[in-house]
């Protein structure tokens, strides 16, 4: 469905939101964030309920403009056309998962160090290259 919820917000293009996700949010009271991006899962790691990773610009303008109560890293993506970051990452418990060698990333240390500075472990797995998945469903 290409939505992702970061805490209390359900970031979506909601053109391209089933109906059922849209009713199913606004009854469990979670703010509706539209932005451009069609592919919002795939484009945004959440850290946590008041983090999130991208290297959508659109997205990022959005966050910081109009949810400043939400921090976005900035990542550069080299190599791939579309989505990836969040496509490769996902949460279980304290441990933020990437799908594959983070290493690889040029940002590596920008995000390894916003991840660690809200508490969190960082897990990933350098014998694999890093690979979108479409995400890895976590708690």
């Amino acid at each position: 469905y290409n939505a992702v919820q970061a805490g209390r917000f359900l970031i979506h293009n909601t053109g391209f939101t089933d109906d059922s996700i849209l009713e199913a949010s606004e009854s469990s009271g979670l703010k509706l964030i539209n932005v451009a991006q069609g592919y919002a899962n795939c484009s945004i790691a959440v850290v946590d309920e008041r983090s999130i990773i991208t290297s959508d610009m659109g997205i990022a303008s959005v966050m910081r403009k109009n949810h400043p109560e939400i921090d976005v890293l900035t990542v550069r993506l080299e190599g791939f056309e579309y989505g990836f970051l969040g496509g490769t990452s996902g949460r279980i418990d304290d441990y933020v998962i990437f799908n594959g060698n983070l290493e690889e990333h040029p940002d590596f240390f920008k995000i390894r160090e916003f991840i660690e500075s809200r508490s969190l472990k960082l897990k990933y797995f350098r014998e694999y290259p890093l690979t979108d998945i479409g995400s890895i469903i976590g708690s």
